[in-house]
C-alpha cells in the first residue's frame, strides 16, 4: 500500500522528469517560466509532506524502529570500548619507540 507521501514523492520525480524533456520551457529565453514550474512541483510536494507530518502519517508505523535503553547501552559500551581499546593501542605504541 502506497502512502499519500510515497505517491506524491513519485508524482514529483515523473513531473520533473517531463519538466525537464520540455524543450520549450528549457528553451526559453525567459529561465523563471521553467524555474517556477519546478518551484510550483517541489510546493506541491511541500504541502503533502508538511500535511502528512502534522497528522502523524509521516513514517510507516509498522517498520518503526524503537531506540530501547537496552539499545542505547549497548551502543554506549561499543563506543566506549573502541575508545579505550585506541587509547591502550596509542599507549603501547608510545611505550615500544626508541
Amino acid at each position: 500500500m502506497e502512502t499519500n507521501v510515497n505517491h506524491a514523492k513519485r508524482m514529483l520525480a515523473k513531473n520533473l522528469r517531463i519538466l525537464a524533456l520540455d524543450r520549450e520551457k528549457l528553451e526559453n529565453p525567459d529561465p523563471d517560466i521553467w524555474e517556477g514550474r519546478a518551484i510550483n512541483l517541489v510546493e506541491e510536494y511541500s504541502a503533502v509532506l508538511y500535511q502528512s507530518y502534522k497528522e502523524g502519517s509521516f513514517e510507516n508505523k509498522q517498520n518503526k524502529k524503537t531506540w530501547s535503553f537496552w539499545n542505547a547501552v549497548f551502543y554506549c559500551g561499543t563506543i566506549y570500548t573502541t575508545i579505550a581499546l585506541d587509547l591502550i593501542g596509542h599507549m603501547n605504541m608510545k611505550n615500544m619507540s626508541p
